[in-house]
């Protein structure tokens, strides 16, 4: 993972997937963050305090607060084309089409 302080863009994985201009793009992005709390626990031992901590987070919304972002990784997993209309098709005009103009867009009767 990057040093904390990184940009979440410096993170990116390296899948190679130029998206061009006129065709829009579905991506698949995997996050992976890392955070960090700091809290006062009242126990007999260093493993009843971790053991109490450990309870807490099995819970849910356990160890509510302030929670610090320490860390940040973010990667592409995947690309591909949007189905359907690219940004050359759309050109001037309204996005709703009839029937009929739709159809012979599609080229089908």
């Amino acid at each position: 993972m990057p040093e904390s302080g990184g940009s979440p863009r410096e993170a990116r994985g390296s899948l190679k997937c130029l998206p061009r201009d006129d065709l829009p793009m579905r991506f698949r992005i995997q996050v992976a963050r890392v955070q960090s709390v700091e809290r006062v626990v009242n126990a007999t031992d260093e493993e009843a305090a971790i053991a109490k901590v450990e309870a807490e987070l099995q819970k849910p919304y356990g160890l509510l607060g302030s929670w610090k972002t320490v860390d940040t990784q973010i990667e592409v997993v995947g690309a591909e084309p949007v189905a359907g209309i690219s940004s050359a098709d759309v050109g001037e005009g309204p996005l709703l089409q009839s029937v009929t103009a739709a159809a012979k867009h599609l080229g089908i009767s």
